[in-house]
């Protein structure tokens, strides 16, 4: 195996603890397929205790081998929450476990990915999991809509409260979807019906989503995955930025105080994203509760602006809650003040100060850099993987600015176990006999 990976832990064409037999590889898949969709189904908290669970039952049966790589694919995380473990000294230990978790359980979901790609070992079985993912969360809430007509009639309010806020892997397997019919993915062999069924459930539930989050996570993934960043491209790059930029000019020209509470169409939702996420003290309660996302970081900065400098630096701890200066009704209960952030990234500078944000930011910029070593390659898995890996890496970075990124509680559980089965592949390889593909001509698409 040449594109400089690590071929020295190979034995005879095999991977490391890889190819342990079908009946494990099948078990491997199996397992990954139910944690991509359980988070349609759990709590954050029981998902992740799920996820340990398979962690240390790997390692039983691979009599604890870890496989190579664990530790570079974790590192990042594991200084982070010592940075944050290191300040919460004097904090109500439940509040500082809870924000351990928030950056923890990524930690656990990356690997989870990781160690069973380990033993799943065949790319094109990795495709048909997000496949099946995204097909059962698809049906799962389109299955509201069926058992409650109404719903279509509905503001999308309520239609959310009622339904949920829509599903990452609906969006994986959308991409994956697509990227399968571009580079002729043996999946369903000559079958064609496949595609357009899982095609059809998969947009129908993501456009009853009404969830901007998850149009603009596609979007990124199919514009990073069908290389429009190509120079032999630039045409289609340029006309998607125009149209990016008109969408945000549009946004930016709408008076937030005319879009009212009553107003609850998913255009208006889009136009007003930017109006929302504007970091402000607002002065009336109606002016909070409309831009609630860019009154509570401005809330946040003011309470990292209020640290010593050494918590400027490396942050308050966890444990430590934001002061809203008022008391809100938010999810159950009236609250004064909050652990956590929709924007990720004040939540990291009041814990862990400016170089928690760096971490962070480092942490997936690593898996951008470790990818565009292989953008060339002539390898299938390889030369989709580090695609995918680039498109999500990217997806979470804009995503940490509305719904707190990788501490989201489950929204990219999917996502974070696709990269870390995709970091797999990039470090060692899979099997790609059923993949064909002609990266000449995939360069001049």
């Amino acid at each position: 195996m040449s594109m400089g990976m690590d071929t020295d832990f190979m034995r005879d064409g095999a991977y490391p603890y890889a190819g342990a037999g079908v009946t494990s590889g099948r078990l491997a898949a199996l397992t990954l397929m139910t944690l991509m969709t359980l988070p349609i189904l759990l709590p954050g908290e029981v998902l992740t205790l799920v996820t340990l669970g398979v962690i240390v039952l790997y390692l039983f049966l691979t009599g604890f081998r870890i496989p190579v790589g664990s530790l570079s694919l974790t590192w990042p995380l594991l200084l982070l929450v010592s940075i944050g473990l290191v300040g919460s000294i004097g904090n109500d230990p439940y509040d500082v476990i809870r924000d351990s978790w928030y950056i923890g359980k990524v930690v656990l979901t990356v690997l989870a990915g990781y160690y069973l790609m380990n033993r799943i070992g065949d790319f094109e079985t990795l495709m048909k999991v997000v496949l099946a993912s995204g097909v059962v969360a698809a049906v799962y809430h389109l299955s509201y809509f069926v058992l409650d007509p109404s719903l279509l009639t509905s503001d999308i309010i309520s239609i959310r409260r009622s339904t949920g806020a829509g599903y990452f892997g609906v969006v994986l397997a959308l991409a994956v979807l697509a990227v399968a019919v571009k580079g002729r993915f043996a999946v369903f062999g000559p079958r064609r019906w496949p595609f357009v069924l899982i095609a059809m459930l998969c947009i129908a539930s993501l456009t009853l989503s009404f969830s901007r989050t998850l149009w603009m996570s596609l979007f990124v993934m199919l514009f990073f995955s069908f290389d429009m960043l190509n120079i032999r491209n630039v045409k289609k790059a340029l006309v998607v930025m125009l149209l990016i930029f008109a969408v945000l000019i549009a946004a930016t020209s709408i008076d937030a105080d005319k879009i009212t509470s009553s107003d609850r169409s998913f255009t208006a939702k889009t136009l007003r994203v930017i109006n929302e996420l504007k970091i402000s003290d607002y002065s009336s309660r109606i002016e909070i509760m409309r831009n609630w996302r860019g009154y509570e970081s401005y809330r946040g900065l003011e309470t990292y602006k209020s640290g010593s400098p050494f918590e400027l630096f490396a942050g308050q701890g966890f444990g430590t809650f934001i002061d809203m200066g008022l008391h809100m009704k938010l999810g159950e209960g009236i609250q004064r003040d909050i652990p956590i952030t929709h924007n990720g990234y004040i939540f990291l500078l009041v814990k862990c100060g400016v170089v928690g944000v760096i971490l962070y930011l480092y942490y997936l910029y690593s898996f951008v850099r470790s990818a565009r070593a292989y953008v060339h390659t002539r390898e299938p898995s390889v030369y989709y993987a580090s695609r995918f890996i680039i498109a999500l890496s990217v997806s979470i970075m804009l995503a940490t600015i509305v719904v707190s990124g990788l501490m989201n509680r489950v929204l990219f559980e999917p996502a974070i176990l696709f990269i870390g089965a995709l970091s797999y592949i990039l470090r060692f390889g899979v099997n790609v006999d059923n993949i064909r593909l002609d990266c000449e001509e995939s360069d001049e698409a």
